[in-house]
């Protein structure tokens, strides 16, 4: 069982100036007993470690005591200003895909 998500942020700062962030993501569901886990499935590799880290702060804060067995979230597609995006963005944005995506999966699971 999975859920997709995207979050989008943009936001004019100024002449010729913004910021810019989209996320898709990915939640799977695995029913064997594992630990959870983070992957970047897109093949782009302009994301610095730092804004990896703070996305997997953003999922793991979100995803403490779930209950619905083991989690892997997948990074599938990022686009982003690389200028102008502050770094807590991709924090903020990976908390948003992961917490809907995971209200859909405990919704599903439910009924």
């Amino acid at each position: 069982m999975f859920a997709e998500r995207m979050f989008r942020h943009k936001k004019q700062t100024g002449p010729s100036e913004g910021e810019f962030l989209e996320l898709a993501m990915r939640v799977i569901v695995d029913e064997t007993p594992k630990s959870d886990t983070f992957e970047i499935w897109s093949d782009d590799k302009r994301l610095f470690k730092d804004q990896i880290e703070l996305m997997k702060q953003g999922a793991f804060a979100v995803i403490a005591g779930h209950g619905l067995g083991s989690l892997t979230i997948a990074l599938m597609e990022h686009r982003w200003s690389a200028v102008d995006t502050p770094d807590w963005l991709f924090k903020y944005g990976t908390k948003v895909c992961v917490g809907e995506a995971l209200q859909e999966l405990q919704d599903r699971s439910v009924q």
